[in-house]
């Protein structure tokens, strides 16, 4: 999905509550750790960024539902002039429109089926295959002696750096 699909439907939904939706809607490669989010200048909505893994990897109604939380976020903030998080009313506009109100309980397929590409390091266990992803270099990759996997107990783990 583009940026102008992405658009249309953050136009199509301010046009259910006859309002005009106005910033832009940019894809940001240094969201690692969040799907996307609705970014202020003081009270104002600013724009909508939206992750390059999920804008890249996650089908169109996986972006769907993360442009309609991020829009529930823009559109309370703009009629309220207050920031409102996860509370009572930005709940009431996500059952509105069918979005969910929190972090999807399971995990993008998209971004599932490519964790080898997205993560920057993989440690997998040799005892049962399991994989571990991370982004960031830690103690605890520096020196995997101390780890342990959690679904065999094994200590033999490998690390690879992926790009």
């Amino acid at each position: 999905m583009n940026k102008q699909e992405m658009l249309t439907i953050c136009q199509g939904l301010s046009a259910q509550f006859n309002d005009t939706f106005n910033i832009p809607i940019v894809i940001n490669g240094r969201l690692t750790r969040t799907l996307g989010r609705c970014c202020y200048h003081d009270l104002a909505p600013d724009r909508i960024e939206i992750s390059r893994n999920v804008a890249t990897y996650c089908s169109a109604e996986e972006i769907t539902q993360i442009l309609k939380h991020e829009w529930v976020h823009y559109y309370i903030t703009k009629i309220t002039n207050e920031r409102h998080g996860h509370d009572a009313l930005f709940r009431s506009y996500c059952s509105k429109i069918g979005c969910a109100a929190d972090k999807p309980k399971v995990e993008l397929e998209g971004l599932k089926a490519n964790r080898d590409i997205i993560s920057k390091y993989t440690v997998t266990c040799e005892g049962c295959g399991k994989k571990y992803y991370y982004n960031r270099m830690t103690k605890k990759l520096r020196d995997l002696s101390f780890c342990f996997c959690a679904e065999c107990n094994s200590s033999d783990l490998t690390l690879t750096q992926n790009y």
